[in-house]
């Protein structure tokens, strides 16, 4: 696409500038106009079942050309979603620094179907909800590009047999507290980081 004046590539009939260009800026209705961005490629740190987190990003080709990608961090056994953001009109040297910054903390990259990416993501909402742990507040955006509202198939295990399983992080020092409370509620086991 050369312009926002071409027609969308949703086929509607009207210009993309007043179609999913303009659908992709509602929340209302952000998330139904980027579903029917094709897929350019799901990716993971390769270590991220060993290490309990996944740090994965899932990248749709917007209509004129550029890329746009919700990444995600995973606390697998514990806390969900721990960070998320949406990156918009990334060049092709932009997404691969994207995926130079996810191999450098995973052991590489893995990559995934777009079906596994969301039932890691959507898995391990899920499992941080019953115990009563939030997602990070930038969620709200970023989960435009994975469907939240369509079904997913529940392929991995989370936590530690079935009980959450929390390892502090630099930066959880204000809900410390809390998260430690909540493991203990749901009779899972936590360990503190030191210094």
């Amino acid at each position: 696409m050369n312009s926002v004046y071409d027609p969308c590539p949703c086929n509607s009939g009207k210009k993309f500038k007043f179609c999913c260009l303009a659908a992709s800026k509602n929340p209302n209705t952000a998330s139904q106009a980027i579903a029917t961005w094709p897929i350019h490629a799901c990716f993971v740190g390769k270590s991220w079942q060993e290490s309990g987190l996944a740090n994965l990003a899932v990248v749709r080709t917007m209509p004129q050309g550029d890329f746009i990608a919700g990444v995600y961090l995973i606390d697998v056994l514990c806390l969900g979603v721990k960070d998320a953001y949406l990156t918009k009109n990334m060049q092709q040297k932009e997404l691969r620094e994207l995926m130079d910054r996810i191999a450098s903390t995973g052991d590489g990259l893995q990559k995934l179907s777009y079906e596994d990416a969301r039932s890691i993501v959507l898995g391990g909402l899920a499992f941080a909800a019953k115990f009563g742990f939030s997602p990070h507040v930038d969620w709200q955006q970023a989960k435009v590009i994975i469907e939240p509202e369509r079904t997913f198939s529940d392929k991995f295990t989370f936590g530690r047999d079935g009980k959450p399983f929390y390892i502090s992080g630099p930066y959880d020092g204000p809900k410390l507290k809390e998260y430690v409370k909540k493991v203990d509620a749901a009779g899972g086991k936590w360990i503190m980081r030191v210094g």
